[in-house]
């Protein structure tokens, strides 16, 4: 299954705990469509640059999940019908995947005398 990530407005109308609820529904459909749910952002209240259905506040929330890809269009008619949820935006999102960082090894021991040579060398060139 691929990931996705689904970023989408909430109606500002909506009290923050009814718009909690609307991204908990979201989440057990998801669930019902043998997806899984990786990750959910807090759900915030934001100024849009521009209104959207003549509101210019809306609530953000973003969630991370794999799903099936046969599931994408059950999906995409579940959030037009639902009447809270203003706009929304599907990406596929691939893994993070944190590659260790190389560190140099630095020598245990160092002559002073060659730290010395090699700094006078640097100020007068």
């Amino acid at each position: 299954m691929k990931l996705y990530r689904l970023t989408y407005l909430i109606s500002p109308k909506l009290e923050k705990d009814e718009a909690v609820q609307v991204n908990q529904k979201l989440a057990s459909f998801l669930k019902e469509k043998n997806g899984e749910v990786k990750t959910e952002k807090e759900i915030l209240q934001k100024n849009l640059a521009y209104f959207i259905q003549k509101e210019k506040t809306a609530y953000l929330a973003d969630i991370v999940f794999s799903l099936p890809i046969l599931e994408l269009p059950t999906l995409k008619k579940f959030l037009r019908t639902n009447k809270n949820i203003k706009r929304f935006l599907l990406t596929n999102s691939k893994p993070l995947i944190i590659k260790p960082v190389r560190v140099r090894a630095i020598e245990a021991e160092q002559d002073e005398e060659s730290v010395d040579e090699k700094l006078n060398r640097i100020l007068k060139s």
